[in-house]
């Protein structure tokens, strides 16, 4: 069973650690440097979730939002617990959220050669922008 739980400053380190394992490819391929402090001045910044398989601590979801848009920050979840339907139970929860919050549409950036894009495509995102730095802005109309 799936769950979602609003995440705390006591799971920063987890959060942290898991973005650093399943970004470390990307980062690496795109010449970015990882920087600990960045990552923990952006959890102050950002709603985070806990979410959970059959009551264990699998993953997270990181959102933000301004006066215009509502974003998914991340959506990390451990590689053992990947394939099993979390992703897209967390970009469900973020289109409520996003709905909530009265915001007809939601975005995200993805690099362009993560896997995670077909489940973006699947789930009704659209290429919105190419940043020119091996990322891509998609978006979501929601009705």
């Amino acid at each position: 069973m799936l769950s979602i739980q609003p995440g705390s400053d006591e799971n920063m380190s987890f959060a942290h650690d898991l973005t650093k394992l399943n970004m470390a490819s990307y980062y690496s391929r795109h010449n970015r440097t990882w920087d600990r402090r960045i990552f923990e001045k952006s959890w102050a910044e950002t709603d985070n979730y806990c979410l959970f398989e059959n009551d264990i601590l699998v993953g997270i979801l990181r959102c933000s939002h301004d006066r215009e848009h509502f974003y998914i920050r991340a959506i990390q979840v451990i590689p053992q617990a990947q394939n099993h339907g979390i992703g897209a139970f967390a970009l469900l929860y973020a289109e409520s959220l996003c709905k909530a919050l009265f915001f007809r549409a939601i975005r995200l950036h993805v690099f362009e050669d993560s896997p995670a894009r077909r489940l973006y495509s699947r789930m009704g995102f659209t290429e919105l922008v190419n940043e020119n730095d091996g990322t891509l802005l998609l978006e979501k109309e929601l009705a």
